[in-house]
């Protein structure tokens, strides 16, 4: 079972509550923390430091600027 992360808080609470991993649902670079890519590669770590697995969403090329005016970043 795989839930949602925004930050890297949020894997204590996925093992605590069964989850094999987590993965970061925004493909917008920034939005929240785990969908930040220079982050990716410590969520990993903490992740598997936490038995689980860290799942990035991706989504190449993609650029909601157009369609997020004003919205800041949720994390």
């Amino acid at each position: 079972m795989i839930g949602l992360v925004l930050s890297r808080r949020d894997f204590t609470t996925l093992q605590k509550d069964g989850f094999d991993g987590g993965f970061s649902y925004f493909a917008s670079d920034g939005f929240t923390g785990a969908s930040t890519s220079s982050s990716w590669g410590e969520l990993t770590r903490i992740a598997q430091e936490h038995g689980l697995v860290f799942l990035p969403s991706v989504g190449p090329g993609y650029d909601d600027r157009r369609y997020a005016v004003g919205q800041k970043s949720i994390d």
